[in-house]
């Protein structure tokens, strides 16, 4: 029945000890796990009670009805807390939470004033765990009981921040930053609530200065200690987030705010956060070579200070943003991809989406065979269930929708309506939400989707309403693709009404669209050549459109874009059509049906050959 291991005795099976255990009557039993673990408890020394602490936790909390002194309650209440904390160390986030629960019913209605830094560990313990589990509504529970009975602001802090971090994390983005500007300007850190565009302009200038003369050394040499500052910090990491989302206007404040607190109190780990952020900023002031110089300086800085695991947080801005103006696409996706899986590892699920969002992006910027995404898309947003964390993962179904459209699994192949997201229901609904990254995307998709398919008048109207809002793609890719495709339809529409209007649209793209190709020709100079090719078409020069529409396709594939290689094809084969080259449009129409189906787009596929002359 038991056998010897060591200095103890275990039972031979399991089903012999639960045999055992239910020989004692069901109203003892209790009582026995209490004995049990006041036993270990006390026979434990210190370095036992570590290694115990679990077994000792788990017998003690199933017979903790019969322990009715007050100092035996606040003993298990504090244990409770231990375990949780070790629990939380190893990423057991469900099992740290259950704990820090137990603790919690050790206490009294009044433990907050008789005991009030365990009662404060304890309730602070559980609302971070519970926002890392994504209950919010027992969240929101006990941070209230913090917000009443906490006795000043700085006990209070942790609990606001979490608020902060849940209100990100369920699309309100809005409030979430004016409840962080709160905040911060209670830490002493103000930031104007009217925002001019001077206001950006005059803090980078600022930075700029604070910068010069700097080396790597006098940056990271002293390492900030202030809580007080670490707090700020952490917070303008989160906030610059929501505000990609919800207020990208403060985006430069944000990033100059914390390199300047860095340069006056030292380094920290958001510090590098913070140099990617400057670094997308000086994209948006048009200073490409500055912002590679500071991406490069991150991943020095990570390295110098052996803190890869920043890269959760730094890849997706400088592989997802800053190197796609400087660097072929294709080489920034792993160090996105690595991020993505580390974050899943350590929970941070904020993070998580953010670079899931940044790797399937890129893949399908990439040309990747739209299966593949698709796939990747469904297991991101299985882990994004598990947190409860959705404030970035509309973006990822609107790149969802617009594969399955491409892939024929829509019943209206035009509109960006169907299993994953609603075209029409989101747009009016992140007008109200005022989700500017959202509205832009929603726009793009539809625009192409439209330009693909065939709907020239739907794509029409959207370019008429979202014409010149490349911006709020903040230095994305995305922002190439809105003038891609924005120029792609206006050249259509100057083809079909003769208004001047579309070949000014057409020409402020080609414009825009020749800065991305100077500084970044490998990921974008065929679609400079297809939109020139176009422009030149317009123009009724035959000669020149064909070089333009060749290079453009030799390019595609020079570089490694499928799917602008097919569209390349596409285009060609209607201008020799229009020019009566048959044989020429009917071989480019081939080519083109067989790229589309190399990148998985079956539905653009099968749509061409329906609406094919051949």
């Amino acid at each position: 029945i038991v056998k010897k291991a060591g200095s103890k005795y275990i039972f031979a099976h399991d089903q012999i000890q639960k045999a055992a255990y239910e020989l004692i009557p069901k109203c003892e039993q209790s009582q026995w796990h209490l004995q049990i673990g006041m036993q270990m408890l006390r026979a434990c020394k210190n370095e036992d009670l570590d290694n115990n602490l679990f077994v000792i936790v788990d017998q003690v909390n199933r017979g903790k009805m019969h322990i009715t002194e007050v100092s035996q309650r606040i003993e298990f209440a504090e244990l409770n807390f231990l375990a949780g904390e070790k629990a939380k160390a190893s990423g057991v986030f469900s099992s740290a939470a259950f704990y820090v629960e137990q603790g919690i019913g050790f206490l009294d209605k009044n433990s907050w004033n008789d005991y009030y830094q365990l009662w404060l560990r304890l309730y602070t313990s559980c609302i971070e765990l519970e926002f890392c589990n994504g209950n919010f509504e027992k969240l929101a529970e006990v941070l209230n009981c913090i917000i009443t009975h906490a006795k000043c602001f700085d006990d209070k802090l942790r609990a606001y921040c979490i608020l902060i971090f849940s209100l990100g994390c369920q699309k309100q983005m809005v409030k979430a930053i004016e409840m962080g500007l709160d905040v911060l300007e209670r830490l002493g850190e103000q930031f104007p609530t009217d925002l001019d565009v001077k206001d950006a302009a005059t803090e980078v200038l600022k930075t700029r200065r604070m910068l010069e003369g700097q080396t790597m050394g006098t940056l990271i040499g002293k390492v900030i200690k202030d809580k007080r500052v670490l707090t700020i910090m952490g917070l303008l990491e989160s906030l610059a987030l929501y505000s990609y989302f919800g207020k990208p206007e403060y985006i430069p404040l944000f990033a100059c705010r914390m390199i300047q607190l860095s340069l006056r109190h030292g380094w920290c780990s958001f510090t590098t956060f913070g140099y990617a952020l400057y670094s997308v900023v000086l994209i948006a002031h048009d200073d490409i070579k500055g912002a590679e110089r500071y991406g490069k300086l991150v991943l020095d800085i990570m390295e110098d200070k052996k803190a890869w695991y920043q890269h959760c947080r730094v890849n997706a801005v400088i592989y997802g943003i800053v190197f796609t103006h400087c660097r072929p696409l294709h080489l920034c996706l792993e160090p996105v991809a690595k991020a993505y899986r580390d974050c899943a590892k350590i929970g941070d699920s904020e993070w998580l989406v953010a670079n899931a969002s940044a790797f399937a992006s890129l893949s399908f910027q990439c040309g990747k065979e739209l299966s593949s995404i698709d796939i990747f898309l469904n297991d991101a947003e299985k882990k994004v269930k598990r947190w409860n964390a959705t404030t970035i993962f509309p973006n990822l179904r609107v790149l969802r929708q617009a594969i399955l459209n491409l892939m024929g699994k829509a019943n209206h192949l035009t509109l960006l309506e169907g299993e994953s997201i609603s075209f029409k229901k989101e747009i009016s609904n992140e007008m109200v939400r005022k989700n500017v990254q959202l509205t832009g995307r929603l726009q793009l998709y539809q625009v192409r989707l439209a330009y693909m398919f065939g709907d020239l008048d739907l794509a029409e109207h959207i370019v008429q309403e979202s014409h010149g809002t490349e911006g709020i793609f903040f230095g994305k890719y995305e922002a190439c693709e809105h003038l891609f495709y924005h120029g792609l339809v206006s050249f259509a529409c100057a083809r079909k009404t003769n208004e001047d209007k579309w070949t000014t649209f057409a020409q402020d793209s080609v414009g825009k669209m020749r800065r991305w190709a100077e500084n970044a020709p490998f990921n974008c100079e065929q679609k400079l050549h297809l939109l020139e090719a176009e422009q030149y078409f317009c123009a009724g020069k035959r000669k020149e459109a064909i070089e333009k529409y060749l290079s453009a396709i030799f390019l595609s594939g020079e570089n490694g874009f499928i799917q602008d290689q097919a569209l390349c094809y596409e285009r060609t084969a209607l201008f020799y059509l229009e020019n009566g080259d048959a044989e020429k449009a009917s071989n480019l129409y081939g080519k083109a049906h067989n790229a589309y189906l190399e990148w998985g787009a079956r539905g653009k596929a099968d749509h061409l050959c329906k609406h094919s002359p051949f």
